[in-house]
């Protein structure tokens, strides 16, 4: 077994880290299962500990990042005070002064009295910004970190040097080195890899700071990082647009740096709108996001598989070794139709397509495939492809996506019945995951190089001031390391032409 510990930084990347460790609550064993019939090892992501009261209790090896205020009510203690005895050295009178508790949710009252049906709570949205959008997740987020540094409005982006200040006095403060992440590091019996989600357009430049320190104190281990972009063309005004542009073109540099493989995600709101999710909900798209970033990542984590984490780098790096992959799937799976007409590609835009990929490799993963499925699947992936270069595909059949009560079903869609033989039943739903990786991550760079090149012509200046301390030469760099990296996807029959 080869732990993994988790990262997670900023609002979207929490809720979406909310729906992904409630999918892995489900696969908790309990005590009438039998061992041998467990398809998730659960240690792998979650470390055995007693509490105070020597209940034992499972943890989460996550470390989160967020603005303080946007933990809402998830306490950093999960025993409160109430339960334990206060003893003190004060002989005196005490006078006690308790801020008035936050009240629970009708979802929550509905848990906690046992409920266990499926109809979708009433209570839409969430109170609380970053807080567990339905159901909380396992009382064991003791490690997250609030960042009173990173500012608390959706709408802001935070410039490449004010993250990199943010986390460097951050740093200073709490030592994360040697203070959370080393307890996470230590609890482990083999550490072999982290697993990243964050915001780019607030914590991109926390994260990049990050990685780099990390990465003097472990260099051996992987890590997949799925970093959220904005469209920067949706920022409120054209100073936050350029900002936003250039956080994440510093970012997508970092990652290559410093991460094994990545995979950036764009804001699903297209495919939301398809599903009949609220588009603006950031509880629904965090939710069809955490499905395939789960489904896409579960062979790190299933007992027997063919796959594993290292294969599974090995298998995106074989082709060019760009350290970057795409993350497309169907959700929900409907039938074989599916995989010519429903396939959802959520780490490019519709404007960034080129009209020959070359693909270099494919991981798919699917969930609940009956054995019609699996044919129909297999036939879909031996057809000739375009280009008809050939390429790996790594193909791994899993259980069937478990759908808790805290996750938002699409409407109209069937989920099948819980399993009788499991101490805690949750219905499930089938789905599709691919990670490929493939020439077309090449649009990705150009877009961020073509803008770069396009600022640079502009009056020193303009350029200049949009971000304190980056200098023209800094830009120059990022462009040309920017059009590397998109060279470095591409092959000769690529052809730099964009299709509609």
């Amino acid at each position: 077994m080869r732990e993994i510990i988790y990262i997670q930084a900023g609002r979207l990347a929490n809720y979406t880290g909310t729906h992904f460790w409630n999918t892995q609550e489900s696969y908790i064993p309990y005590g009438e299962d039998d061992p041998e019939s467990v398809d998730v090892d659960s240690k792998i992501s979650f470390s055995e500990s007693c509490d105070a009261q020597e209940r034992t209790t499972l943890y989460p090896r996550a470390l989160i990042f967020d603005a303080k205020a946007n933990f809402g009510a998830l306490s950093s203690d999960i025993i409160a005070e109430d339960d334990v005895e206060v003893s003190t050295i004060w002989s005196e009178n005490l006078v006690e002064y308790r801020q008035e508790a936050i009240s629970k949710s009708a979802y929550h009252t509905f848990l906690d009295e046992g409920g266990e049906d499926q109809e979708p709570s009433e209570e839409k949205v969430p109170r609380v910004k970053s807080g567990a959008p339905e159901k909380p997740a396992p009382p064991s987020f003791d490690t997250k970190v609030g960042n009173a540094l990173i500012p608390e409005d959706r709408d802001s982006v935070v410039s490449w040097q004010e993250g990199q200040q943010a986390f460097r006095d951050y740093d200073k403060e709490n030592d994360v080195m040697d203070g959370a992440l080393r307890l996470l590091v230590e609890d482990c019996d083999n550490m072999g890899a982290f697993q990243i989600l964050s915001d780019t357009s607030i914590f991109g430049a926390f994260t990049a700071a990050f990685l780099e320190v990390f990465r003097d104190e472990y260099a051996k281990p992987l890590s997949f990082s799925f970093p959220f972009l904005i469209e920067p063309t949706t920022a409120s005004n054209e100073f936050q647009s350029t900002k936003a542009f250039l956080t994440e073109a510093f970012t997508l540099r970092a990652l290559k740096e410093h991460s094994s493989m990545n995979v950036p995600l764009h804001d699903p709101t297209a495919w939301c709108e398809s599903l009949g999710y609220p588009s603006d909900s950031i509880y629904h798209r965090s939710a069809l996001l955490s499905s395939l970033v789960e489904t896409s990542t579960l062979p790190f984590r299933l007992t027997r598989c063919s796959q594993d984490i290292v294969s599974i780098w090995a298998t995106l790096n074989s082709g060019n070794n760009a350290k970057f992959a795409e993350l497309s799937g169907v959700f929900p799976y409907t039938g074989p139709s599916d995989f010519d007409t429903r396939v959802w590609n959520v780490s490019s835009s519709s404007t960034q397509k080129f009209k020959n990929v070359t693909e270099y490799a494919h991981v798919n993963v699917s969930r609940g495939f009956s054995t019609a499925d699996t044919t129909a699947y297999e036939q879909w992936i031996s057809r000739p492809r375009p280009t008809q270069n050939a390429f790996y595909i790594a193909s791994v059949h899993a259980p069937a996506y478990p759908t808790p009560s805290s996750f938002p079903v699409p409407p109209g869609t069937s989920t099948r019945p819980p399993s009788t033989t499991h101490a805690a039943p949750t219905p499930t739903m089938m789905l599709y995951s691919s990670l490929a990786a493939s020439s077309n991550t090449a649009s990705t760079f150009e877009k961020y190089a073509v803008f770069l090149d396009k600022l640079l012509r502009q009056p020193s200046a303009a350029a200049v001031s949009v971000m304190e301390g980056i200098t023209r030469d800094d830009l120059k760099e990022l462009a040309s390391d920017l059009w590397t990296m998109r060279d470095g996807c591409a092959d000769d029959s690529f052809e730099d032409e964009f299709v509609s």
